[in-house]
Parts: C-alpha cells; structure tokens; sequence
C-alpha cells in the first residue's frame, strides 16, 4: 500500500526518463487539481562503449542498463531519505518510466469507423477500433502505449465525442513498441529496487507532444526534434495533432566517436556545449575537424531526408522544438541553423528553434528539497498528472484527449 493508501487522488511517484546519452530520475508527489512537486531528482550520463551485457544484445542498451542501476541506487540512497523527510516514509506508489530511440518506436496511423448510415459514437467503438492493431506487432518488441490523440467526427476534431450520432469517425491513434529483451531489463533492474507492482513503461514521443500542446496552445503547427545519443526522434504537429513521427539514427554520440576515431582523447570529449569549446579546439588535430564536419554533414543530410518525406504530406511548420541534454543543446542549436536544411523552406530566413530548457514550466511545475529544474522530468510529472494521476492503478490505457 502506498503511503496515501487506495482511492485518494495523490501520490509519489518515481519518474525514469531513459534514453541513449542519459538516464534520469525524479521523484514527485502528484496530486488532482494542483500543479505537481518534484522532491528530488538525479542525472547520469551513459557512458559510451563500456562493455556488454548478458540480458541484452545491443551493446548500447547494456551502456543504458549500467546506468540505470547507477541512477537506481542514487534514487534509493539520496533520494528516499528526501521523502522519508517530508512525507514520513520514503515508499513510492508507482514508476512511470519513458523510453526514447532506438529501443521505442512511435507511429500514428488513422482508424475510420463508418457504417454507411448514421450511428451513435461510444466507449466500445473506440476500443474496439484500437484492438484492430494488436496483432501487428513484430517479433521480439512489445507494446508500450497506445492513445487515441484526436476523434473526429464527420471531419471534425471533437473533444468529448461520446454520446454524438455521426455518420463517420476518424480515430488518430499513436502506437508504440519497445524491444522487447529491452524492456524485460529496464523492468527487472527497477523491480530490484523498488517492489511496487505499478511500473509502466511508455515512449517518450506522446509525453513530449502532450505537454508542448498543452504549454504552447497558440502554436498548432510545429516540429519537435529530440537529439539523444544514438538517434534522434522527429515529430511533425499540424493543426494540434501529431501526423508524423521518425527516428534518425545519428546523435550526438557519434559525434564524440567521430572524434575518438580520429585520434583526440581526453576530457575535453565530454562537453558539447558553450564554455566547453566545443569538444575541442578544432585547430589543434585537423583529421579531427574533417571527421566532425563528415558526421555533422551525415547527420544534417539524414534530417533533412525524413523532413523531405514529411513535406510530400504536409507542409513543414517553421518552429521547431528542440530536446537535447543541456551539454549539447546549445551545439545542436547552432549546427541546426544551416543552408541544407534552410534550403527545405526555399527561405534564407532561418527556423524558429526553441530550446525546451527547465525554465518554460516554472509555473506549471514547483520543485523542493534536492529538486533541480530539469525539462524532461517536467514533462513527464505533467504527462502522468494528466492521464495517470486520478486512476487508483497507474495504466496508460486507451482514451481520447
């Protein structure tokens, strides 16, 4: 039982944000109707290469597991005594954790539902329209979250669209699967830590588009770029509605490879951002330069072949969003600000490329205790206060938003 007990609508939750440069945690009470409060939280980067592991094949993966169990053993140690603090005990409810490229994939397909008379649209129809994809998921991966992000009724976007008699219904519905032996692991590393039997994994995608929906309302048409360390996710928002999703498989990780390769060592290779000189002074090793230029060109090249095939469907937003560590945010920004991909836009004029940094949910999120503002733990808070908080068992089940 958790240290609420049944039935009330609030709880301390553990919040596990996983991709492949980090791996980061939180904890946070949540509680109906008030903004949530995170205690505590934690921040581990991945480090690349550092062996193999007898649960997964893809040696990144075990790099991941590795630092899960760091950061899990951080959220016990420092953490729990935060809690045990402010609440008396240092027990969570649940773990709701997200999982980002290359182990998750997100796709957004539509389901129609249409009679050839008029008929009255209910909870049935919506779950019996979301099973039709439950046998086409591929061997070895799993499914890890699915939700209905817009009904449509006779063509229109309807917000409460039970109980209406129409003629036909669109159901825009957004999947995911994870790999599977991925997902057994992440399980089994978090159950060796906490015992609740309320862990839910899901995709880090439809946390991120929720939430950037909900904070910029005025803003319909967008694109949304999150930069890990192995792939990037693009996501393409028309209208308010999520109609694209792609994984590029380049991340800032290989531009650290690319410059171990080319003979530059030390721990000037830690550091992306601004006051760190890049990764490092470019003049010094000048294989080193020419590598970097390759993978940034690569990368920039493989953005703007997933944006080509989005813009055969729909016209291309000119703001975008941008996820990235806080190392290697302001270096993304900059390499994003280039002729390929302006050249998209028949546009010298470049994008509008917001960073999504901590700052944006101050007045949605407070934080106590050990609590730093962290972006990805604000979304993740915010995302299961929305759709999990006022369940007496966390699920992600189907719904309409």
């Amino acid at each position: 039982m958790g240290i609420f007990g049944p039935g009330k609508r609030k709880r301390v939750v553990a919040l596990v944000d996983i991709s492949s440069a980090s791996v980061r945690g939180a904890y946070a009470h949540i509680e109906e109707g008030k903004p949530p409060t995170i205690y505590y939280t934690a921040y581990i980067p991945i480090d690349i290469g550092s062996g193999e592991s007898a649960e997964v094949a893809d040696p990144t993966a075990a790099d991941m597991l590795r630092a899960l169990e760091r950061l899990a053993d951080k959220l016990v140690r420092e953490g729990a005594p935060v809690l045990h603090e402010t609440f008396g005990s240092g027990e969570v409810e649940g773990i709701f954790v997200s999982v980002g490229a290359p182990w998750q994939e997100t796709s957004v397909r539509v389901e129609r539902i249409e009679t050839g008379k008029a008929f009255m649209f209910t909870k049935a129809l919506l779950d019996e329209a979301t099973k039709r994809n439950d046998t086409n998921i591929p061997e070895g991966r799993r499914e890890s979250g699915e939700a209905v992000i817009a009904t449509l009724l006779n063509g229109y976007d309807t917000a409460r669209p039970f109980g209406r008699r129409v003629k036909r219904a669109d159901l825009v519905i957004l999947s995911s699967t994870i790999a599977k032996d991925v997902a057994e692991a992440v399980e089994r590393t978090l159950r060796r830590t906490y015992h609740t039997h309320g862990l839910h994994l899901t995709a880090f995608a439809p946390v991120a588009y929720e939430v950037l929906r909900d904070m910029y309302p005025h803003q319909k048409d967008f694109l949304m770029l999150d930069v890990a360390g192995t792939a990037t996710d693009v996501a393409v928002v028309k209208g308010g509605l999520l109609v694209d999703v792609r994984t590029v498989d380049l991340g800032v990780h290989d531009l650290l490879r690319a410059a171990r390769t080319s003979g530059v060592t030390g721990t000037g290779l830690v550091g992306l951002g601004e006051g760190a000189g890049g990764i490092i002074d470019p003049a010094r090793n000048t294989r080193f330069m020419s590598r970097i230029s390759e993978v940034q060109e690569s990368w920039l090249n493989n953005l703007k072949g997933t944006l080509m095939e989005f813009s055969t469907r729909h016209p291309l937003p000119r703001t975008m969003f941008l996820l990235a560590d806080g190392d290697s945010r302001d270096f993304l920004r900059r390499l994003l600000d280039n002729d390929i991909l302006r050249a998209l836009w028949l546009s010298e004029e470049p994008l509008a490329i917001v960073p999504v940094l901590a700052s944006q949910f101050s007045q949605a999120i407070s934080t106590k205790g050990n609590a730093e503002g962290d972006a990805y733990m604000a979304m993740l808070a915010l995302y299961y206060a929305r759709r999990i908080a006022h369940l007496s068992t966390p699920d992600l089940s189907t719904e309409s938003t």
